[in-house]
């Protein structure tokens, strides 16, 4: 069905920049669901971005069927059958799905008529969607349910020829990535050649009999994932082989981090009802949950982003702390890794050293109205030394950082100055495995070390691998936790889409 030759994408567009794509060779058949691996930078996304009419390749050439293949845009995408589902959602939150999908599929498309159309095509590949429901009020599943059924319906004759999807599980629970794995194999039934995107060998294990590897922009090899297994697959991804994850055993000390029937209203998004949570020293308390049931408003409320009603809402180490804001919680040791490192993690137009001033002006920084710069060079080499980035980055633009590097630099600047608390909010969204399993050793260390950890995650695996208790967040409140040892993802996971 697809046939990619000897693809290559520059990643700016004079002669000397980086090659993102080079030289990639790609064949998919009819009705087959073939695996696309790699890490940050391995060229997936530059490749998704091509068959999704967004780039175009400075070399190579690709064919559809045996004919060659040019996409000047997404519509022309489209209109040769090829649909895509991207990392991030892009359904429109404040419309109803079926306002939505009338938009999408354009030529004065009324509502209505996008409705009958969706309970057509979800009654072929037997899916319920309510056209009605707002989009915001949606799981994670629903929406990505949502968007396959959208690529079907904009395709001619309702027939897609390719599916590309960006890594289509991420931040879903057991339950719905099942249903989702359901849809897609029932679409590739249909004859449809599909391009699955991940950066996990487990997101293409269960689906995929063939699987290529990327590898710094070039194809590492073509195998059968299952045959390879996981560990052999991330040593491809990366180059390596894969460090053992090392957890010291250590007994939690006293309480640092307490809520005491903390609630707040929210005027938008989910309100917070009556949460009660104990966090020790020395210990990795997750919380699990599907995406908008208040992590969000939770760790704002923890961070000092939103003040509680009461100061003794929240304690840090037994001192009344609901109504201190940001700075203060900081200076009382408290750090936050945000989830979204680069709107809510750094400012994009400034380099490191730049923002590691943002959050540590009042450490010796600044001397008669003047930042002392050699005092801050030496500062930003220190948060980088700590967590590997080379000194040279220093001056980088955010911009030009990748999400690892992001992610690296934001994890040495809250932890290096002796934290006592740490929120990590979904920290290792959108990394590659190396990253991924770099920031949970830096975590692990952490607690080993006595500090107290709140992981706030929609990666079950993620929260069941580094916590030592775990609760689940559902509706703007917080259940019991309970020991990792005496609970299961499957267990979590009925829960969630209960939830849900």
């Amino acid at each position: 069905m697809l046939e990619l030759r000897g693809v290559s994408r520059r990643v700016g567009q004079r002669e000397g920049d980086a090659l993102a794509c080079d030289g990639i060779d790609l064949a998919i058949s009819t009705g087959e669901i073939h695996g696309l691996l790699g890490e940050n930078g391995a060229g997936k996304s530059t490749l998704v971005r091509i068959l999704a009419g967004l780039a175009t390749p400075d070399a190579g050439m690709m064919l559809l069927n045996g004919a060659p293949l040019t996409l000047a845009s997404p519509r022309a995408a489209r209109a040769r059958g090829i649909g895509v589902v991207f990392q991030q959602t892009t359904l429109f939150a404040g419309m109803t799905l079926a306002e939505g999908l009338a938009v999408a599929l354009g030529s004065g498309t009324q509502p209505t008529a996008a409705a009958r159309l969706l309970a057509t095509t979800s009654a072929r590949f037997g899916v319920r969607l309510d056209p009605d429901r707002l989009v915001r009020s949606m799981s994670a599943g629903q929406r990505r349910l949502a968007e396959l059924l959208r690529c079907v319906m904009q395709a001619p004759g309702h027939m897609l020829r390719l599916l590309v999807l960006d890594e289509p599980d991420a931040m879903l629970a057991p339950p719905e990535a099942e249903a989702l794995t359901d849809l897609v194999r029932a679409i590739a039934a249909t004859g449809c050649a599909v391009l699955c995107c991940a950066r996990r060998s487990e997101d293409v294990m269960a689906l995929c009999v063939r699987v290529t590897v990327l590898r710094a922009g070039r194809v590492a090899t073509i195998c059968d994932p299952r045959e390879a297994g996981a560990e052999r697959l991330a040593e491809l991804m990366t180059g390596r082989a894969a460090p053992a994850t090392r957890r010291a055993r250590h007994r939690p000390g006293a309480a640092v981090l307490q809520l005491r029937g903390l609630s707040l209203p929210c005027d938008q998004g989910m309100a917070l009802h009556r949460i009660d949570l104990d966090l020790r020293a020395g210990e990795i308390l997750g919380i699990a949950g599907a995406a908008g049931h208040g992590q969000a408003e939770l760790v704002a409320a923890i961070s000092g982003v939103a003040l509680a009603r009461r100061p003794d809402d929240i304690l840090l180490e037994g001192v009344p702390s609901g109504r201190l804001g940001v700075a203060q919680r900081r200076r009382a040791g408290l750090r936050h890794m945000p989830a979204d490192r680069l709107d809510c993690g750094v400012v994009g137009e400034m380099t490191l050293s730049e923002n590691a001033f943002l959050t540590c002006w009042d450490m010796g920084l600044i001397r008669r109205f003047t930042i002392r710069r050699d005092k801050l060079e030496r500062l930003t080499r220190s948060i980088m030394d700590l967590v590997g980035l080379p000194p040279n980055r220093a001056a980088a633009s955010v911009a030009h950082l990748s999400g690892a590097e992001l992610q690296r630099f934001i994890l040495g600047r809250e932890l290096g100055f002796a934290p006592r608390v740490v929120v990590a909010e979904r920290p290792t969204w959108g990394l590659g495995i190396g990253a991924a399993r770099d920031i949970h050793q830096a975590l692990l260390d952490l607690a080993a070390a006595g500090v107290a950890v709140l992981l706030v995650s929609d990666d079950l695996d993620e929260v069941l691998a580094l916590s030592d208790r775990v609760a689940v967040m559902t509706e703007g409140q917080l259940s019991q936790s309970v020991a990792v040892t005496e609970t299961s993802a499957a267990q979590l996971g009925v829960r969630l889409a209960d939830a849900a």
